[in-house]
């Protein structure tokens, strides 16, 4: 994106035409701003229907902003259009973004009708340089885009796996570990969403062309099952520190998973890239390590008390040594050896696992009511810049549109993300306004000024996703900067205005946000609640089957899966939203709180149920696992009664209370005669056991907190 931006202001300067070479440049930004990682077909069209858009918009501000009627009647409807298509996703948000973007900048500039054809023509221009740049770039390098998502996706699961060993510290706070990992669950799930749709949707990779293509799709599959592998070491972790809060043993095992996390991390950054990785050797030998301690603590310490202990401990071992395998794995893939494996997936089976994106002029149309939350922030956006506008009119103010630049950065469609952009852009500027002026005050070289411009704006661009506050400091810094070049006052006056105009449009977004609120967290999440629930209940339901003899089809189970994770991410991620939001507005925030971490939980146990379906097969099939099965999904669907989803659900079940040691008592005799004749075996059986009478004492859990949610 910088070389977009920079290419034609550098070579438009050389010839003496810098503002010309700065209004192509701003339609490369605005185009590239668009360009989102996703399928090329998404992006082209993407970046060519916001090229038609900036030419519209141009040309309406420049023949309108001679007349301040018009112009008011312009940034009602033109605002609330670009923001009401936010709807159709984040590239259409974007779209929208740019399009605001340089109305605001042309909104102050009086222009004859040929100049504002000018400059529409040049924005497009630069749009369509960035537009060539990108597609060209995509030619040479067509999976280099996948492999930087799929990179990061591998370490945001690295980050996962590293909380997780937590749970071994010493003084570990269960409370606090179980937060952060509904937190970073949340964000694993937005990087397997994009990694699928970027992957799933792009014929040539989903058709298998290629081996790169196909050894790309394999990995993430891996990596997919390599995280619900992680979550399989979910155990009573309250149990191990009774029995082994005293010795070396779990420190040993955080140790070994640390290392694993290391492992990952590192071989994500190999993808990202695009060398080839190989297996850490100290992560093989912190496993092998771990498990001679094991075998020769538990010779010493096994006892009758202990002997539940000891066998959680082994399936943690046997899952670390499963991680480390899908690991080594997953470094072969990045050496992209097309004698790996050769096995096809189906274009269509693929494209299951994907949404399909909507575009219809019905979704805008239903959403044009007071009660959705897009209608809110489209109306929030409209009021805020009519405010900026009318102020810009009547203030002496150097650069009015920076105000309305503020306001259409700030304003989002939570209350959360703007109070936190808010803070960040105002921060954040105070910050790059004191670098810019210690630099243009100590430097005065113009190469080595625009060498700086080029720092910042590659540091922004590549910040501005993940660290808002670090990028608005560097973009503030360029900005600043430029504005000595374009010779647009002192660099004293420059400052001022900066820092004045965004405190205005800072405090405008606040003041409207109050005016028009947003829909707040409180008043949607437990809709989230009780769809998490009924797709942890259809993921256990169809696990829970195969131990009683029924067939399950691989594909069916991971859609479950993809299913139950998503809606676990939306649960999550609505709370940390509501954990932003006034305090007023947080309601009933301890038990979503508790119904999260059950939820996590009860999903961790089903992905250990799942794992052990795959390691045992049909030789641990038990019929009397069915009682327990049912009565853990009445006891979901009571959760889901009293949480108000009344449809198809049977209310005499919400006062069952089940006796969960006597329900056990016929599956853990059964499981002890059938394990008879091997000890491993009969330990096989036992923790299988164990593992549906947890899953149904959870269920018994969030019926209970869903009774407290739904008073």
């Amino acid at each position: 994106m910088t070389a977009g931006v920079m290419v034609p202001v550098l070579l438009m300067s050389t010839y003496g035409y810098l503002a010309m070479g700065v209004t192509i440049g701003l339609g490369a930004l605005c185009v590239g701003i668009t360009d989102n990682p996703g399928p090329i077909h998404h992006r082209r069209n993407g970046m060519l229907i916001t090229m038609l858009l900036l030419f519209a918009t141009i040309i309406l501000t420049g023949l309108s902003v001679r007349y301040h009627w018009l112009t008011m009647l312009l940034l009602v409807i033109l605002p609330f259009f670009f923001s009401m298509i936010g709807i159709y996703g984040n590239r259409a948000t974007s779209a929208g973004m740019a399009c605001m973007l340089v109305m605001v900048l042309n909104i102050d500039k009086s222009q004859s009708a040929q100049q504002v054809l000018n400059n529409a023509l040049l924005t497009v221009l630069g749009g369509a340089w960035y537009f060539i740049l990108s597609l060209g770039l995509h030619q040479l390098r067509p999976y280099k885009l996948l492999q930087q998502v799929l990179g990061d996706c591998m370490t945001e699961t690295a980050r996962y796996l590293r909380i997780k060993a937590t749970f071994y510290d010493e003084n570990v706070d269960f409370d606090k570990s179980y937060k952060l990992l509904t937190e970073v669950q949340v964000q694993v799930h937005q990087k397997q969403e994009a990694t699928r749709e970027l992957l799933f949707k792009t014929r040539s990779i989903v058709k298998e062309s290629t081996a790169i293509g196909r050894l790309l799709v394999m990995a993430f599959i891996d990596t997919v099952d390599l995280f619900e592998r992680i979550m399989t070491s979910q155990q009573e972790y309250r149990l191990l520190h009774t029995h082994f809060g005293d010795t070396v043993l779990l420190g040993a095992f955080k140790n070994a998973i640390l290392q694993l996390a290391n492992d990952l991390d590192e071989l994500g950054i190999a993808f990202q890239e695009g060398r080839a990785s190989v297996p850490v050797k100290a992560s093989s030998e912190e496993v092998t390590l771990l498990e001679t301690l094991f075998v020769n603590e538990r010779s010493q310490l096994l006892n009758e008390s202990n002997t539940d202990a000891f066998i959680s401990l082994r399936h943690i071992l046997n899952s670390i040594k499963d991680l480390q395998h899908r690991i080594d794995k997953l470094h072969e893939y990045s050496n992209f050896d097309r004698k790996i494996d050769k096995t096809g997936r189906s274009e269509r089976d693929l494209k299951r696992f994907v949404s399909r994106s909507d575009y219809s002029p019905k979704i805008l149309l239903d959403n044009l009511h007071f009660q959705a939350n897009i209608f809110r922030h489209s109306i929030r956006v409209c009021l805020a810049l009519l405010v900026g506008y009318s102020l810009s009119i009547f203030l002496p103010i150097g650069h009015e549109y920076w105000i309305l630049l503020t306001i259409i950065v700030i304003l989002k469609p939570a209350y959360s993300l703007t109070r936190q952009r808010n803070l960040e852009r105002l921060g954040g500027t105070l910050a790059g306004a004191a670098v810019a002026a210690l630099i243009l005050f100590t430097i005065t070289q113009t190469n080595v000024l625009i060498a700086i411009i080029l720092v910042c704006m590659i540091v922004t661009f590549s910040l501005i996703r993940t660290n808002y506050f670090i990028s608005v400091i560097f973009m503030t810094t360029y900005i600043l900067i430029g504005f000595l070049f374009l010779k647009s006052g002192t660099v004293t006056m420059v400052l001022q205005d900066r820092i004045i105009d965004t405190a205005i449009g800072s405090v405008i977004s606040f003041l409207i946000l109050y005016l028009v609120p947003p829909r707040w967290e409180h008043e949607n999440i437990k809709s989230l609640g009780i769809d998490a629930i009924i797709a942890n209940k259809n993921y256990y339901a169809y696990i829970a089957s195969a131990f009683v003899g029924k067939e399950l089809i691989t594909q069916q189970y991971k859609l479950k899966r993809k299913d139950s994770y998503v809606a676990m991410a939306n649960l999550g991620d609505a709370f940390q939203r509501m954990l932003n939001e006034p305090k007023s507005k947080q309601q009933q925030g301890e038990y979503l709180h508790q119904l999260i971490v059950s939820n996590h939980v009860l999903v961790s146990h089903i992905a250990t149920l799942s794992a052990y379906r795959q390691q045992f097969g049909p030789a641990y099939v038990l019929p009397s696992f069915e009682p327990v099965t049912e009565t853990t999904i009445k006891q979901l669907t009571a959760a889901l009664q009293l949480m108000g989803d009344e449809s198809h659900y049977n209310f005499s079940e919400i006062n069952d209370n089940p006796d969960v040691d006597d329900l056990m008592q016929t599956p853990l005799h059964q499981a002890k005669i059938a394990g008879e004749g091997t000890e491993l075996r009969q330990s096989y059986f036992k923790t299988i056991a164990d593992q549906f009478e947890i899953i149904l004492r959870v269920a018994i859990d969030i019926k209970s907190i869903a009774g407290k949610l739904g008073r």
